[in-house]
């Protein structure tokens, strides 16, 4: 890289343009000072010799931090059987350096997070970031469990650090496009209209704009802050694979190979790669189209496995709402297309484990129409309803049944009813809630905020049955169960089936996150 040449298309030389940005960074107190959280972070969880306690003391003074932590560990996201109460159980159970990287993450996002709440630029940049982070995880994750090498003996706590590991470079990927959307919108969407108009990445159009590729931007922002020297390594690698990939493919196979033959860094480099350029075509004109290409051109010039990256697209359809109820972050939505394109994909796969009459276009439509909802700030009652409905006559769950706490939350009462359930009068049904000792799966669901599918269902003569906990944490709202009363083709519910169900969960959970945060 060779930042102080400028390029010949350019609005600014590159030197001129990190010049502003450093000058900006540098007058934002946040920013920096966000760095070296993340550079003591990095630092202690290092040492051999450092405690768990010293690592939650650290995470514990930084305000916020600890709570986010906590809530991101315990969402579904992260599929925990049991709740984490502290952050030093949290250092344990997940592990010493995978906490690091998440409070990386977060420490670095967190001043962004309320912006998300607004559209335009900025909330795009985002979405784009989180999509590169989440495809960058999936990529490497895929890649690891495909390679000859890999060992089974390897435990959680390694395989977590190394997603989290992966997820934390696509962030710092991203940084720099990020930080141009920050303080420089109108150059941010300049580049947009650019790649609009030219049928080029937004990757291109900034490169095009400053004379530098975002790798480049967000490695020089790196050094600045003097963030990990691990992860500059990786952006040099990533930055020498996007050149390669300007030979022609088998110089670019030959040259890449190369490339991620001589060091450590060459496999999150690679994931980076990867992700990135799916991250593109997400973000364009065209996804479905775009998406295409891009796994067509990566599968040229990548030693990657026959289908591991539309696997991993097809992961992050699938858990991208999930993410960002978590992160409890309000970003735009995926494009209906590919939402679609997922649910198709999911039924096409699995076709003998869905309801004959269930419909994945039907199944596509109600989950949109949901999430417009959400995203919408509609009222949480019509989006309660809209999620009922779904399950009643799109997933057709025969029976459907609404309970909310009453103010103490003490006790779970009936509120409203779908389908045919003889002589119920929902407002006389009423359970009592333990949260210091649930025992019943019911009570299960709603304490560890996931869907259950097992145990006696609620309603007598209940079958596959599922029961949905609608809030977590202090902002439990209730819970909505489903049955069928005479399943056929099976007594549990389908993989495709519990994957919408998920989907609706977080978008519920979503919904009940903004109302609070607004």
């Amino acid at each position: 890289m060779k930042p102080n040449i400028p390029n010949p298309q350019s609005t600014y030389s590159s030197s001129d343009f990190l010049k502003k940005l450093k000058g900006a960074l540098g007058k934002d107190g946040d920013f920096p000072a966000s760095a070296r959280l993340v550079s003591q972070i990095q630092d202690i969880t290092s040492r051999p010799e450092t405690t768990t306690q010293q690592v939650a003391e650290l995470i514990l003074r930084e305000p916020t931090l600890g709570a986010r932590v906590l809530h991101l560990v315990n969402s579904s996201f992260y599929g925990r059987s049991k709740p984490i109460l502290t952050v030093s159980q949290a250092v344990i159970q997940i592990g010493m350096r995978p906490i690091a990287e998440l409070c990386t993450n977060l420490v670095l996002l967190q001043k962004f997070i309320p912006l998300t709440r607004r559209s335009g630029p900025f909330a795009q940049c985002f979405q784009r970031t989180i999509t590169t982070s989440l495809l960058t995880s999936m990529i490497a994750s895929e890649s690891r469990e495909a390679s000859p090498h890999s060992s089974s003996r390897t435990s959680d706590s390694a395989h977590q650090g190394r997603n989290e590991a992966a997820y934390l470079a696509g962030t710092f990927g991203e940084l720099g496009l990020l930080l141009i959307s920050f303080y420089f919108p109108k150059l941010f969407d300049s580049a947009k209209n650019r790649a609009a108009s030219k049928g080029i990445t937004i990757s291109k159009g900034i490169q095009e704009l400053v004379g530098l590729t975002p790798i480049e931007i967000s490695l020089e922002v790196l050094q600045e802050l003097n963030l990990p020297t691990e992860y500059q390594s990786i952006l040099q690698t990533t930055s020498s694979l996007e050149r390669a990939a300007l030979l022609p493919d088998e110089k670019a196979q030959k040259e890449m190979e190369r490339i991620l033959s001589t060091g450590p860094a060459g496999e999150l480099a690679q994931a980076l790669f990867a992700g990135g350029a799916l991250a593109d075509a997400f973000s364009g004109e065209d996804p479905l189209k775009q998406l295409e290409t891009a796994i067509i051109e990566i599968d040229k010039i990548l030693p990657l496995p026959s289908t591991l990256l539309t696997d991993s697209v097809q992961s992050f359809i699938e858990c991208y709402d999930q993410y960002c109820s978590s992160m409890e972050v309000a970003l735009p939505p995926l494009p209906d297309d590919v939402v679609n394109m997922n649910v198709s994909l999911s039924a096409e796969s699995d076709k003998e484990s869905i309801s004959p009459e269930a419909s994945s276009e039907d199944l596509s439509q109600f989950i949109v129409e949901v999430r417009t909802a959400v995203e919408q700030h509609e009222p949480l009652s019509s989006i309660i309803t809209t999620v009922m409905e779904t399950l009643a006559w799109s997933l057709k769950f025969e029976r459907v049944l609404l309970l909310l706490f009453d103010k103490k939350k003490q006790n779970l009462t009936g509120r409203m009813a779908l389908g045919d359930i003889p002589d119920f009068e929902p407002k006389q049904f009423v359970r009592p809630f333990d949260s210091e000792q649930p025992t019943d799966n019911w009570s299960i669901a709603i304490a560890e905020n996931r869907l259950v599918f097992t145990g006696e269902p609620l309603l007598s003569g209940g079958r596959s049955f599922v029961l949905m906990p609608v809030g977590f944490d202090n902002r439990r709202v209730g819970l909505i169960y489903g049955d069928r009363v005479c399943d056929q083709k099976s007594e549990t519910v389908s993989e495709q089936e519990r994957g919408a169900l998920q989907v609706l969960m977080e978008l519920l959970n979503r919904a009940i996150a903004l109302k609070n945060d607004g």
